[in-house]
């Protein structure tokens, strides 16, 4: 008898463990929830009603949307820069001539007042 009951504790932690893989943590599940209501207007109520694998298809597919979106900004970013050194070494340093040429003024001496 003793045997069988090793053999049903250990059964049962094995099927306990194959469970928790189908568990989500509750702070991770809120995370899930803020992304959905925030980024994809998805309330908690209609998330509830998915079925879980919809909810990482959905949580996938957006995660890589971001990426091409990041990877496209950073793209932008990097063609603005070089554009604008281009500008910036076409135009050199300006040279104003004559145009402007600071005031040549006298300043009286002062020290007779006291």
């Amino acid at each position: 008898m003793e045997v069988r009951s090793i053999q049903l504790q250990s059964t049962f932690s094995a099927e306990s463990n194959l469970f928790s893989l189908f568990k989500v943590h509750s702070q991770n599940w809120a995370k899930i929830e803020m992304i959905f209501a925030k980024n994809l207007h998805v309330t908690p109520l209609e998330l509830d009603k998915m079925e879980f694998y919809r909810i990482e298809y959905i949580l996938g597919a957006y995660e890589e949307f971001i990426e091409q979106e990041n990877q496209q900004h950073k793209e932008q970013e990097m063609k603005y820069e070089k554009q604008s050194q281009q500008q910036q070494n076409s135009y050199g340093k300006m040279d104003y001539g004559n145009a402007f040429k600071t005031p040549n003024i006298q300043i009286p001496n002062f020290n007779g007042y006291k």
